[in-house]
């Protein structure tokens, strides 16, 4: 296991994660981007749309976490860009991060959960009006916390069967149809 870098004024908390000396799950007290297992990039081919509107992307990390053959979507608050959109929980990869330790760190600060976070599953980059974004899709799991919304006005645990009807953001379409051409395989979930 890869540690993360120590991140100033991120509270301290208990989490699990795999021992590297010998596999078995532990319970520790470490700052959060610490508690993950540090997932480096991987080149992936890109799903894309819209891209040469703006080519220099934004980094988003966004979490593909499974319930039975359900998946996690969070709805944008009134007052947030794409206001009324559903996504996959996530956000912006700060300067020195890792998308494990981003993305981490996003779900504890916008949802209250504490997840351990696995491989990369598809990446999409979009371009919006404004701005364009390359977002990174990861599995995750929730090892802790009770969802709280913050940036976030609903959420949902949404039959993989039924993702593709839901009012997606544009950039996580292609990430929804990668989760269900995953699934429909028999692959994950």
């Amino acid at each position: 296991m890869t540690k993360g870098r120590n991140v100033k004024n991120l509270p301290k908390h208990q989490y699990h994660h795999r021992d590297n000396d010998d596999n078995q799950r532990v319970l520790k007290e470490k700052a959060l981007p610490e508690c993950i297992s540090s997932s480096e990039p991987q080149k992936l081919p890109m799903l894309r749309s819209n891209v040469e509107r703006n080519p220099l992307p934004i980094t988003v990390t966004a979490a593909c976490t499974l319930k039975k053959d359900s998946v996690l979507l969070c709805r944008r608050a009134m007052n947030q860009k794409l206001a009324g959109f559903w996504e996959f929980p996530g956000g912006k990869v700060e300067e020195g991060e890792s998308y494990a330790e981003c993305l981490a760190r996003e779900l504890f600060e916008e949802l209250g959960l504490e997840t351990v976070v696995g491989s990369v599953v598809a990446e999409s980059t979009h371009a919006y009006d404004s701005f364009s974004i390359r977002l990174v899709l990861l599995e995750t799991t929730i090892v802790g916390g009770e969802i709280t919304l913050s940036v976030h006005d609903r959420y949902e645990w949404v039959p993989v069967g039924e993702l593709l009807g839901w009012k997606l953001a544009p950039a996580d379409v292609p990430l929804a149809r990668r989760i269900v051409e995953i699934h429909s395989e028999g692959s994950c979930g």
